[in-house]
């Protein structure tokens, strides 16, 4: 059986029959404390990626005077001396380009991540990479109430069941692999050309892979699309199962309404 969500912006959450479930249950959330990450301005090129709540600390170690600001106007630092450090908290999840007005060279994203560890993988050349494999994830493999993204150009086989997540944003590519798999995470965003692979038309999967939603705050807005479900925005969701021997039952009783 083929089953192929659209490749528009949409949610989808629910149970999707046959070898694959995805199942809506609770668990709490898990947050992590909030700390200080110090950066140096001494290139001219950044991509920093931060949890809600955690405050950065700009240390000038160039041998000029420098003043960040947001492309979008939400934040400003004061004028930087060389030697001087400068703190910043950001507590809103988002991504924020910014750039300095004296040396416009100088410039990058800031990626805030609900107040959860974040995990993205180092890019590597290969086909694919395993989720269970260290290097895939910089040298530590995700944890309970992480959040994981997969980044455009990235391509991993999720191998094992990995233990509850908090998230998972999807740009890249998750392959699952042909054995068995549970995986249980709060939420899964889709986005740009993001995909997840469960088996292939020419290979439907015969294993069981068990999908499990677990988000609990009903005021999440992720993307602008809510939260606990599978979101799609310009991403694809695609699970080819084999056909059942008996596609319909028949009730003993009559169902609850």
């Amino acid at each position: 059986m083929h089953y192929r969500l659209p490749t528009r912006s949409g949610i989808v959450f629910g149970i999707i029959s046959l070898t694959l479930l995805i199942i809506l249950t609770p668990l709490l959330a898990w947050t992590a404390p909030t700390q200080t990450q110090v950066f140096s301005l001494s290139t001219h090129s950044y991509d920093l990626q931060i949890t809600a709540g955690s405050t950065l600390a700009w240390r000038n170690d160039s041998s000029g005077f420098h003043r960040l600001r947001a492309i979008d106007g939400s934040w400003e630092t004061p004028l930087m001396r060389p030697g001087e450090v400068v703190t910043q908290t950001f507590t809103v999840s988002g991504q924020s380009a910014f750039l300095c007005d004296i040396d416009p060279t100088m410039r990058g994203t800031i990626t805030v991540q609900a107040a959860h560890t974040v995990f993205v993988p180092m890019m590597a050349g290969q086909a694919f990479e395993r989720w269970s494999q260290p290097q895939t994830w910089g040298g530590r493999l995700p944890q309970a109430g992480d959040a994981v993204q997969i980044p455009a150009g990235k391509v991993i086989l999720l191998d094992v069941s990995p233990p509850p997540l908090q998230s998972l944003l999807i740009e890249g590519e998750l392959i699952f692999d042909r054995r068995d798999l549970d995986l249980t995470v709060g939420w899964i965003m889709i986005h740009g050309h993001g995909r997840i692979r469960i088996g292939s038309p020419t290979e439907p999967f015969a294993q069981r892979a068990t999908i499990t939603l677990t988000a609990t705050n009903p005021n999440e807005d992720v993307m602008g699309m809510g939260t606990r479900g599978i979101l799609l925005m310009g991403g694809s969701f695609e699970a080819y199962g084999v056909t059942p021997n008996h596609p319909w039952t028949v009730l003993n009783d009559h169902a609850a309404a």
